[in-house]
This record gives C-alpha cells, structure tokens and sequence, in this order.
C-alpha cells in the first residue's frame, strides 16, 4: 500500500468523541458533525434521574403545620445533571384563566396556568403540560401558579420523592393504647371544661392574624419577625387579644397601602398612555 493511499484512509476514519456525537474530519475537508442516533435526549433524562435522590422536605407551612420539598431544593436537584449533558428546559404558558375567592381573611385572585414544558438537546426535544393555581390577596398569584408547575414538572418528570415513607421506617408499629372501660350504667360521663371565652378571642384573632401573612407569601421568620416588632413579644404564644388586634389592624393598614399604590400606579400608566 502507497503511502499516499495510507495516509487517505488514515485521515478518514479518524473520529473525535464530542458528547453524544462524532466530528468526522475527512481528506482536508471542514469537520462533518454527526448527530447522535434518535432516544439520545430519553437516555440522558433517564441517567439525571438516576442520580437524583430524596429530596428532603426543608420548607415548613407555620400556619397549616406541614413540611415540604421546596421549589430550590428540587431545581438544586436535576439543574447540574442538566447541564452536563447540554440540556435545557424551557416553559411556555398556554393559557391564563383569573378569578376572585372570598375568604374569611378578604378577596383573593385565583391564577389557573397551563404550562408548557419543553426539554431541549441532543438534536431532539421532548414536551409536556402542567396546569397549576396559585392564590394571593395581592399581586403574586401568577409567581406562585409558576412556581408550582415548575415544582410538580420536576418532580413528576424526573419521579422525584420527598420525604420519608413512614412505612419504611422499619420500628416496630406503635403499641396500641388500651381501650377505656365502659362507665358503669348509672356513672355520669366526666364534663369537659369549656374553653374561656377569652382565650377563644384570641385564637379568632391570632388565626386572622396568620391567615393575612400567608397570603402575603412571607416565611416563618418573617412573621415572627413582624410580631416581635410590633408587639415587643419574643414569642407569639404571649401575645393577648389587643396584641393581636393590633398586628390586625397593622395589616389591615398594610394591605390598604398596597391596594392605594396599585391604583395610584394604574392611574399614571393611564395618563401617560394619554396622547397630548
């Protein structure tokens, strides 16, 4: 064999591995990219969700009193094995439906979404949709519709769980408590003490309370945070009935401000609209 010829066939099959394809480079010739064969984006999704593991429930609803798996957390989860392999997600709302609920804390805007989620690399794409609401007295409803679809699509494509399943806790099962026995035939049952009329106005007024900051999105730091600096008390649980009136009112005012700010606002975008 002539050298010449060696060194064509040579020059030919030489191959140079770029992620999931080939550059082919031939006789002097401008680098030929080869795409990756069909199910390449499939194989990439499987292997992020085989290295993500239980997300953690770190976030934590004071006023309903239940843990759960926040939206950072489970972006922190899939974003690097993504990246890695070249690939991004995009969303895309289709569709936006408002209306507004009454509640015992006022009027809130209800957001209806439907997003679109689409997935891009390796030459190939992959979509899906997610319907999602959000609720907010003020102006965040869509950010939290968003945020949930962006959560629930991550955690449903990639089969994410959350938290610990109490039936693989491998203890044994709790004892059962012994039942009571009956009370005798002519034996009263023992009264229960009813509740002072005081202290159910404090917890109409504190649930009030806690109901008006959840609306406004803010964290359990922030809430005790505004608490402390209104009222002095280390803790919410010293708190009476005109400490939490107060923090009512002080709430009342804020949401009014807000509300004032909105129309102001719309005002100006309609004025300067206006054509001279």
């Amino acid at each position: 064999m002539s050298a010449a010829k060696h060194e064509h066939d040579a020059a030919r099959e030489r191959e140079y591995e770029r992620g999931e394809g080939t550059l082919r480079l031939l006789d002097g010739k401008p680098p030929v990219w080869v795409p990756p064969p069909p199910g390449g984006l499939i194989r990439a999704l499987a292997e992020v969700m085989g290295e993500v593991d239980r997300v953690p429930k770190s976030g934590r609803n004071e006023f309903h009193r239940y843990d759960y798996a926040t939206e950072a957390d489970i972006v922190d989860a899939v974003r690097g094995g993504l990246a890695a392999r070249g690939i991004m997600l995009v969303p895309d709302v289709e569709s936006a439906t408002y209306r507004d609920v009454t509640t015992k804390g006022g009027t809130q805007q209800v957001i209806t979404l439907t997003v679109r989620f689409t997935f891009y690399g390796h030459g190939e794409t992959l979509s899906f949709r997610i319907v999602s609401e959000g609720a907010d007295a003020l102006d965040k409803a869509a950010y939290k519709a968003l945020t949930g679809a962006l959560k629930y699509a991550l955690l449903k494509a990639f089969l994410i769980p959350t938290g610990d399943d109490p039936e693989a806790d491998g203890g044994s099962k709790p004892a059962k408590t012994a039942a009571k026995p009956n009370p005798r035939p002519n034996e009263k049952p023992a009264a229960t003490t009813p509740k002072p009329a005081a202290d159910m106005e404090v917890d109409r007024h504190r649930k009030r309370a806690f109901a008006r900051m959840a609306a406004l999105a803010w964290t359990p730091d922030e809430q005790r945070d505004y608490c402390r600096r209104l009222t002095g008390r280390e803790s919410r649980a010293d708190c009476g009935v005109e400490e939490w009136k107060a923090i009512n009112r002080a709430l009342d005012e804020r949401a009014a401000d807000a509300e004032l700010d909105r129309m102001v606002g719309d005002a100006n975008e309609e004025t300067q609209g206006e054509t001279p």
